[in-house]
């Protein structure tokens, strides 16, 4: 499994990604970079991104961005794409070598 295995899968499910989110779960530390360049320009599609406003726990104002895939007719020839390439780069379960990898490929029989 790699990045772009991990977001692409991520996206599909309908999940909503910060920078944060990202880099916990996946290891990616740079989300808008990675969304660009391993998402958005690798199958054409076109993610929603907004902006979300607050304060650190220091009381300091900040923002940050919140990515998700929406199903619209333009992303429907790009989701397809994503779901192929999930299905081509995945292991089977008795090749699975981490508990998480296990979980990413029984999460796929959902698709």
């Amino acid at each position: 499994m790699n990045a772009t295995y991990a977001l692409a899968f991520a996206f599909l499910q309908g999940r909503v990604l910060t920078i944060k989110t990202a880099f916990t779960e996946f290891g990616v530390t740079n989300l808008p970079r990675e969304c660009g360049r391993l998402i958005e320009r690798r199958f054409g599609v076109q993610l929603s991104r907004v902006k979300r406003e607050g304060k650190s726990k220091y009381g300091v104002p900040c923002f940050w961005y919140e990515y998700r895939l929406p199903t619209t007719i333009y992303n429907a020839e790009g989701r397809q794409k994503m779901i192929d390439y999930i299905k081509n780069h995945t292991v089977a379960e008795i090749d699975a070598r981490t508990d998480k990898e296990l979980a990413f490929v029984k999460q796929l029989n959902l698709l």
